[in-house]
């Protein structure tokens, strides 16, 4: 499957939730999706990058930490 298949298949997922929760604003998404950090079962983060050399900064450090450091 590539990126941007899966990216689009996780965006309609999030979208249907958001939907069935009755959230019709972008301004109500975080007010109403709020969750305690100390009982989520995972911790996602997004990275913003400035330009192409901040986009391929960080491809290189996702490269080197799934082959380099992935079994440590």
């Amino acid at each position: 499957m590539d990126d941007a298949k899966a990216t689009a298949e996780i965006f309609q997922k999030f979208l249907n939730m958001v939907l069935s929760k009755g959230i019709l604003k972008l301004t109500e998404i975080s007010r109403e999706l709020e969750t305690n950090i100390q009982n989520a079962e995972t911790l996602n983060t997004m990275i913003l990058v400035k330009n192409q050399a901040g986009l391929r900064d960080l491809y290189e450090l996702i490269s080197r930490s799934l082959t380099l450091n992935f079994w440590k």
